[in-house]
Parts: structure tokens; sequence; C-alpha cells
């Protein structure tokens, strides 16, 4: 009985992983460049009417959107792929999905904070691809018996690393958005705290992603990656929001919100020690 029980368990698991990595293959991507498209298609009937930074962030969004959109394709392979892994209970199956649910929930928390910058109708494309990610990340994440309060706090911080990376990454991209405007001012000082900020924030969250299914099978390196990348991030949106930027509304709750993360990421490391 006990068998039959943790089979229909692991095949539930299975199912789950395989179903969403279908949507994110064949449903998703498009969704995720449908509000681009239509920005590029109202830019281009009314260019003489926007100004030089709204071009500007189309371009850099432009850039960034299709190549969220392959890393969704991508994390959803490797998802179907990893369905049978999961069922027979391979050790390393769960914590590879989990870091491949990071992807596209990391993007579509990314695309909640750009879209309303040229086309906030479509903000649901971002919410939409953030629950279908988000919602078997912290299925599989939770998955197993632990006391309440260990769960509790591992769904925080799970949760508020996808947050944190996700409001980084969009310091970042407003960072490099405001290099052009401090070239045009002519302000070396303000151009290289601009760009001190793209290659901190980046790199934290490059070392984030790649720490996340590390740190989710209790790997020690992923505990130190993903607390350097979180680390990177609040260092560099907090440098951003005191010294670069006029506005620090646009970068300090990103260096908040990596700061509270890394607090709880230290309590959780400790407590499963």
């Amino acid at each position: 009985m006990i068998e039959n029980t943790d089979n229909q368990k692991q095949t539930m698991l299975a199912v789950l992983a395989a179903v969403t990595g279908l949507i994110l293959i064949f449903i998703v991507p498009d969704q995720v460049m449908l509000p681009i498209n239509i920005a590029f298609a109202e830019f281009h009937q009314n260019a003489s009417a926007i100004n030089s930074a709204h071009s500007l962030s189309l371009g850099l969004l432009q850039f960034l959107y299709p190549l969220l959109s392959a890393l969704v394709m991508i994390a959803g392979a490797a998802l179907v792929l990893l369905a049978l892994p999961i069922y027979y209970e391979n050790f390393w199956a769960r914590p590879l999905a989990i870091g491949m649910l990071a992807l596209p929930a990391i993007g579509g928390a990314f695309i909640i904070e750009t879209v309303p910058l040229f086309s906030g109708e479509l903000v649901i494309n971002g919410i939409v691809l953030f629950f279908i990610s988000t919602i078997p990340y912290i299925f599989l994440l939770l998955w197993g018996k632990a006391p309440k309060t260990a769960k509790l706090l591992k769904f925080l911080m799970f949760f508020l690393i996808i947050l944190a990376t996700a409001a980084n990454l969009f310091s970042a991209s407003e960072a490099f958005l405001q290099v052009n405007t401090a070239l045009r001012a002519g302000s070396a000082t303000l151009r290289y705290t601009y760009l001190l900020g793209v290659y901190t924030n980046s790199t934290g969250a490059l070392l984030v992603i790649l720490g996340i299914p590390l740190l989710a099978g209790r790997a020690q390196i992923g505990q130190w990656l993903v607390s350097l990348g979180i680390s990177a991030m609040t260092i560099g949106s907090g440098r951003l929001s005191v010294l670069g930027h006029p506005h620090m509304i646009l970068y300090l709750p990103a260096s908040i919100i990596a700061a509270i993360t890394l607090i709880l990421l230290f309590i959780w490391v400790g407590l499963e020690r």
C-alpha cells in the first residue's frame, strides 16, 4: 500500500514536470514576445512622437525578451526530459528541475516589472508566466516531510531569491539605459557608476541562477554561489541607489529585497546544519 502511494506521488511529480515543460515550450514563448511585438508596432506607427530614451528602452528589451523566450523553451525541454528521472527518484533530478523552473519564474517577474514601461495592459503575460513556473517550483521544492516552520522558511527564501534576482536584473537594465543619458550629459562619473551596477547585478544574477539547483540539492557550493550572487546584487543596487541616480527609488527596493533574502539564506543554512 505504501509503495503504491509512493509511486502515485512520483507519478504526479513527473507529470507535473512534463506538463509544465510542454506549456513552456509551446505556449509561453509566444506570450513572452507578444508585448514587445506590440510595442514595436506602435513605435513604428508613432516614431516621431517617441523620445530617444523610450527608443533605447525598446532596443534593450528587443534583445532581452527573445533571450528570455529562448531560456523559457530550454527550461521547458529540460523539464520534459527530467520527468522520467523524477519518477525514478534520481537524487539530482528534482533539484535540477527546480533550477530549470527558476528561469521562467525570474523571467515572469522581470516581465511584470518591464512591461508597464511600454504596454501596461499586457502585464498579465508576465503574471501568467510567473505563476506557471512558480507553482510547480514551490511544489517540487517543498515536497517531502519536514516541520512546518522549516518549510515556511524554505518557501520564503526560495521565493525571495526569485524576486530579488528579477528586481536586480531590472535595476541592471535601468542602469544600462542611464549610461546613454550620462553619455549625452558628458558625466563620466555617473556613466561608470551605472556600468558598475550593470556588471555587478548581472554577474550576481548569473551566480544565483547557477546556484539555485545546487542549493535545492543542499550542496555547499550552491550555498556559496547563491550567497555570493545575492551579496553582489545587494551591493550593486545599493551603490546605484546611493551614488548613481537621483531617483534612488528605482534601485533601493532591489537592494533591500536582496539583503532580506541574504539574511534568510544564512538563517536557513544555519538551521540545516
